[in-house]
């Protein structure tokens, strides 16, 4: 894996996080025809299943630690470090499609003012697919840097907010020029899509030495 692979993954990551945040957050205000309550119900719902994710992914780590009897347990590859990065591109759409369509789920007409029982469970719903790979993703990133010992963890948060910075500027601008929703998706997963591409292709030699026998073992 070469360093410009890495980092431009973890600096993906969080230039599309926030992005996607900003995007989707436009989207809920729009529907939901928001006021201040919408706002602290998106947010709220939103790092909600942050934490959830992050917590459940947790405690699949241990289980797989356990599991392993003291072993040393596979580490995270590059590919499927790779995987879950792209993963953010399906769930982005996926959550967009909820939010259009969340009047229709709760059934409310459009241009009704949306009770606060319906906005908080409909957040729950819809705010669910990119906070589940945000969660999950970041404590991976940690996991996939620590089975490399001359990389220290402490590189994901420092690329993750850069990346973040980044990924705000360029969503302003893109708002600013008045870019469609469509259009800006298109754009913002282009980073992150590029970082998938070269971390799909390192060879297996080049694998954390931990991933490479399920690998070769799988191979016909």
């Amino acid at each position: 894996m070469t360093k410009l692979s890495q980092s431009l993954a973890l600096f993906s990551m969080g230039f599309f996080a926030i992005s996607a945040q900003t995007l989707l957050f436009r989207v809920f205000m729009s529907n939901l025809e928001g006021n201040d309550i919408a706002v602290a119900v998106f947010f709220w719902s939103w790092f909600l299943w942050v934490a959830v994710s992050a917590w459940l992914f947790n405690k699949a780590a241990k289980g797989v630690l356990r599991f392993s009897r003291g072993k040393n347990p596979p580490g995270i590859s590059d590919q499927a470090m790779g995987i879950m990065l792209l993963l953010y591109i399906p769930a982005c759409i996926l959550q967009s499609l909820l939010i259009s369509n969340s009047r229709d789920f709760a059934g409310i007409p459009p241009f009704s003012p949306f009770p606060i029982g319906s906005m908080l469970a409909v957040a729950l719903v819809v705010n669910l697919p990119v906070s589940l790979v945000t969660g999950i993703i970041f404590p991976s990133a940690c996991k996939w840097l620590s089975s490399r010992s001359d990389i220290p963890v402490s590189k994901v948060y420092l690329l993750e907010a850069a990346g973040s910075i980044a990924g705000g500027l360029a969503t302003t601008a893109m708002l600013y020029l008045e870019f469609n929703m469509a259009m800006a998706f298109i754009v913002v997963s282009l980073l992150p899509a590029s970082a998938v591409l070269l971390l799909l292709s390192e060879p297996i030699s080049k694998l954390p030495v931990a991933a490479r026998p399920a690998i070769l073992d799988a191979r016909p």
